[in-house]
Parts: structure tokens; C-alpha cells; sequence
């Protein structure tokens, strides 16, 4: 690339270097905990202050709170900070550019982690300076110096700072990816990969678990034997799913956290553990998913304990709901509301709910489903076929996720329907 053409805006990045290193520094003060929402509005209200020198237009966009599992096994709401969105030329630009960083770290206001040190000369030491307050000065400074470029007219560019990423984006996932599908181009302002500064083309797929075990209380003296222990359950759980790292770290599995119990003196009824899951392959993803329910069954056999998995994110970063509708957008060319048609590709069924006098929701249930031998064909047509081991995800309308559920019956048992399905294999 030939650098002389953007002597100008490389130089006036050189030029504020001491002001980017002092803004790093005063950002990274700034406690902004993904659950500390008073300090995520004190981040958010500086960051909005400090873009508004690019006149662009400038929103404030609520997060979506979302369901997590607490240390008690409990589904709690969990609220989060706002998205900070400025944008300039987006609708006019033929090109757009996505600009997209977090102002939350991992560190709340209760931890010890809160003030930067100059470490030695020109490196910093604090919380959130790589990880990416010093990415936002970066974007920030970018964008000013591109904006004195010639170049700038012909690009639109939109920035999105959302305040959950370090627990997961499911509070603003949805918005990044209507984003996303806006841009021509998405740059993500994380630090780099290596001190030469290595610029990451691709990511791990991730996904984060809750698993709780529930057992039964008692008295640790007088009723031992009457009680059953949900930590030493949930221990020897985690410490098979922990031999399913992969030493070639194609799979990793962390166990990050523990919680249970409430007494020295009391059998413990309930052990609640969350994982973070890294792979690189699909076939990861797949063996890992099929490994946990294995486990997640066997240990839930036990005789006196339940043990249960939320998804708390999706392991390829999007929601159920968000997930299903794509395979099903993916898998139809269209779906008609006129009727009472089920489009099927492999194993994903999508239908629309009927609500009767001839009228169809825009409700969908979305079902996958093992499909027998006879429900393959190369051509679209109508025929009897054999369904079954059913996953049915039905979508209400005051959730944004879905419920699933499987129907009864083991493997092998066909399922009576008497709705319509159009076959349609890939290859035909």
C-alpha cells in the first residue's frame, strides 16, 4: 500500500499521541464493569462527548435485558448499559464502514483493579486500556483523521459501542447484526494479536454454559445419608467435562465459575457452575454439545438429583430465536402464510402458527427432526414420511427467545401430522 498517499492523516495521528495516550488513561479510570451501570453511564456520556467532534448523528439505544442463571440456580433479568451509535454519511454512501468496539471490562467496582500505571515508558497498565479503551482512542483518532481525507465523502461510516460485550452481547447482538447486514465492510477495534501489532482476520466460536445441580438438603450429622450432595455431583461433572479439552487447543473449556452451598453443617442442595466454551471447527462445536448432553443425561440419572444446562449464549454469538431464523431463511425461498405449508431442508422444519377462520400468525414453530429414509427424494411432492426424535422451539410473542421442547417418544417412534411438507433436498 503506498503509505505517501495518507502522509497527512498519518501524521496527525503521530502529532496527538500524547493526547491519545492521556484519554487512554483517563478512560481506563473510569470504572465501567459490565454490571456496574452507574459507571457504564459515566463511560457512555464521556465517549458521547468525545465523538461528537465528527458531526455525525449521535443515539443513545437501550440494551434488550436478558435471562441469566445467578449463583442460587435462579433465572434473573439482567440489565446492562446503553449502545452508543454515531454515524455519518450511512444512508447516502455507497460504501459503509462498521466501526464496532465495547466500553465494559471484566472489571467490576468491587475489584481491586482499578487504577492505570505507566509501567515503564510508553506502557500502560490498568483496567480496560487494551481491552479496548485503548481501542476506542484508536477508532476515535482514526475516524478525525479521516475525516480531513478527500477520500471521506464517498464512505459512509457508523460506530456502535455497546456495554455487555464482556458478557456475552446478548443484550445488543441483535442490533450489531441489523448492523451488520447494513455494511460493506465491519472492522472490530479489539487489541491486536501480537506487540507487532498482527491484525486478526477471524475468531473462535464461543459459547457460555450454566449448568445447575440440585440435590437434596439435610443434616449433615444427624441425616447424612438422607441427603444427597450437589457440589460433590456438580464436582465430578465438571471433572468430566474438563477431559474434553483438547491439548491441540482446537477445544477449550473453562471452568470459570462455582457457587453452592450454604452451611458446613448442611448437605448442600444446590451447586450451580458457568463455563466458557472456545472452538475453531464446527465438528468442535458438534463434539462438544453432543459430549455435554451425554453427561448432562447419565448425571442426571442419578438417583435424588437434577441436573439442568441453560445456553446462556449461543455458540455461534447469536440467539435461539436469531439462530432458527436464519436456518430457516437459509433452507426456504419463501414461506407462504396463505396455507398451511411446512417447508422442510434436512432436518429443519419452519411453520406458521394457525389462528383459525383461515387467518395465519406471524408466529412461527420451528422443529427439527430426524427424517426417515423415505422423506429423502430429488424432487418436491407430497408423500407420508417418518418423523421423528422431534426438538420443536415455538416462539411466543412476548419472548424474544424460544421455548423447545422434545415430544414424546424415543428414537424410532413416528409422529402422526397432518400438515402438508414440501421435501426439497440440496442437491435438487
Amino acid at each position: 500500500m503506498d503509505f505517501d498517499k495518507f502522509r497527512k492523516e498519518l501524521n496527525f495521528i503521530s502529532s496527538n499521541a500524547d493526547i491519545m495516550k492521556q484519554t487512554v488513561i483517563d478512560w481506563a479510570n473510569i470504572n465501567s464493569g459490565s454490571k456496574h451501570l452507574a459507571g457504564l453511564a459515566i463511560m457512555h456520556q464521556t465517549l458521547l462527548t468525545a465523538f461528537s467532534c465528527l458531526g455525525g448523528t449521535i443515539q443513545t439505544i437501550p440494551s434488550n435485558p436478558f435471562e441469566v442463571v445467578n449463583k442460587e440456580g435462579e433465572l434473573t433479568l439482567q440489565k446492562t448499559g446503553a449502545l452508543l451509535v454515531i454515524e455519518k454519511r450511512w444512508e447516502s454512501a455507497q460504501n459503509r464502514i462498521l466501526l464496532c468496539g465495547h466500553m465494559d471490562t471484566v472489571f467490576d467496582k468491587t475489584d481491586p483493579f482499578q487504577a492505570v500505571i505507566e509501567t515503564e515508558d510508553n506502557v500502560l497498565n490498568g483496567p480496560g486500556v487494551a481491552d479496548m479503551k485503548g481501542g476506542l482512542v484508536v477508532m476515535l483518532y482514526a475516524l478525525k483523521a479521516f475525516e480531513q481525507s478527500p477520500e471521506a465523502k464517498n464512505i459512509g461510516w457508523k460506530v456502535v459501542i455497546n456495554a455487555d460485550e464482556e458478557i456475552g452481547s446478548l443484550g445488543s447482538n441483535a442490533f450489531l447484526k441489523k448492523c451488520a447486514h447494513e455494511a460493506s465492510l465491519g472492522l472490530v477495534y479489539e487489541p491486536s494479536m501480537t506487540p507487532e501489532g498482527l491484525f486478526a482476520g477471524e475468531r473462535k466460536g464461543s459459547g457460555k454454559f450454566s449448568i445447575v445441580v440440585t440435590g437434596i438438603a439435610a443434616h449433615a450429622g444427624r441425616d447424612f445419608y438422607q441427603g444427597r450432595n450437589a457440589i460433590s455431583h456438580l464436582s465430578s461433572l465438571i471433572c468430566e467435562i474438563q477431559k474434553l479439552n483438547d491439548p491441540k487447543e482446537s477445544l477449550t473449556i473453562n471452568i470459570g465459575l462455582i457457587s453452592g452451598g450454604v452451611a458446613l453443617n448442611v448437605v448442600p442442595n444446590k451447586a450451580v457452575t458457568h463455563i466458557d466454551v472456545r472452538f475453531k471447527n464446527p465438528s468442535d462445536k458438534k463434539f462438544f454439545l453432543n459430549k455435554l448432553n451425554e453427561l448432562i443425561d447419565n448425571y442426571n440419572n442419578a438417583e435424588g438429583f437434577s441436573v439442568k444446562t441453560n445456553l446462556v449464549e449461543s455458540v455461534n454469538n447469536a440467539s435461539t430465536t436469531e439462530r432458527l431464523t436464519a436456518i430457516g431463511s437459509r433452507l426456504t425461498d419463501s414461506i407462504d402464510t396463505s396455507d398451511n405449508s411446512i417447508l422442510v431442508s434436512n432436518r429443519y422444519i419452519t411453520k406458521y402458527l394457525f389462528e383459525g377462520d383461515d387467518n395465519w400468525s406471524t408466529q412461527r414453530i420451528f422443529l427439527k427432526a430426524t427424517l426417515g429414509n423415505d422423506c429423502l427424494t430429488f424432487s418436491a411432492s407430497y408423500k407420508n414420511c417418518s418423523i421423528y426424535d422431534f426438538n420443536i422451539f415455538f416462539l411466543t410473542p412476548d419472548k424474544e427467545d424460544l421455548i423447545g421442547f422434545k415430544m414424546g417418544g424415543y428414537n424410532g417412534t413416528s409422529e402422526t401430522t397432518n400438515a402438508k411438507i414440501i421435501l426439497n433436498n440440496d442437491d435438487g
